[in-house]
């Protein structure tokens, strides 16, 4: 399996029908909204990798699998998602 951010090996782990879980030894452990990662394939858009790994390095004091939705995504040029 992939990770979702940076697409190198990642360990994927069983979840609910609307998220994907993930841990990448260097993205770490996270989960993903399937409805963003539909939106992003659809959108022809891409994680801005380093500010993903940056935003998910903060979000871990709060909680070790962070989510990263629509509210959160960090695109490569800043773009804004349109959700589905």
């Amino acid at each position: 399996m992939r990770c979702l951010i940076c697409m190198e090996i990642a360990e994927r782990f069983p979840s609910c029908d609307q998220w994907e879980e993930r841990v990448c030894p260097q993205c770490g452990h996270y989960k993903i909204s399937i409805p963003l990662i539909t939106a992003m394939v659809e959108q022809g858009q891409i994680f801005d990798r380093d500010a993903m790994r940056a935003w998910l390095t903060k979000e871990r004091v709060m909680s070790p699998a962070p989510v990263i939705c629509f509210d959160n995504v960090l695109l490569v040029g800043d773009v804004h998602l349109r959700s589905a």
